[in-house]
C-alpha cells in the first residue's frame, strides 16, 4: 500500500500543480476525483456481487477489484491533495480578499 501511495503522490502532486498553475478552478479536479471515486466503488461492489467471488480465496487478486481499489485510492488521494491546496491558499490569505460573487 505504501508503494501505491508513493506512486500516486509524485504524479498526483505534479498534475495538481500544473492544473492550478494553468488557471483551472479547483472544482473541476474535485469533480473528477468524486466521479472517479464513485466509479471505483461501484466497480468494486459489482466485482464483489458475484456469488462465487467472496468464497474465492483469490478475490484479493481479482484484476477488477484491484483496479477498482486503485481508482478509489487515487481519487481519495486527489481529494486529499486538493484539501492541502485549499488550506494552503486559506492560510496564505488568498481567500481574504474574495467577496461574495467574485471568482477565486
Amino acid at each position: 500500500m505504501s508503494q501505491i501511495l508513493l506512486t500516486l503522490s509524485i504524479p498526483g502532486a505534479i498534475l495538481l500543480f500544473v492544473l492550478i498553475k494553468t488557471g483551472m478552478r479547483l472544482i473541476i479536479p474535485f469533480a473528477i476525483c468524486v466521479v472517479a471515486g464513485m466509479l471505483g466503488m461501484v466497480v468494486f461492489i459489482w466485482a464483489s456481487a458475484d456469488p462465487i467471488a467472496p468464497n474465492d480465496p483469490e478475490f484479493a487478486i481479482n484484476p477488477v477489484s484491484v483496479a477498482a481499489a486503485f481508482v478509489t485510492g487515487a481519487a481519495a488521494f486527489g481529494v486529499l491533495l486538493l484539501g492541502v491546496v485549499v488550506i494552503a491558499r486559506w492560510v496564505s490569505g488568498e481567500y481574504q480578499s474574495v467577496k461574495e460573487g467574485h471568482d477565486t
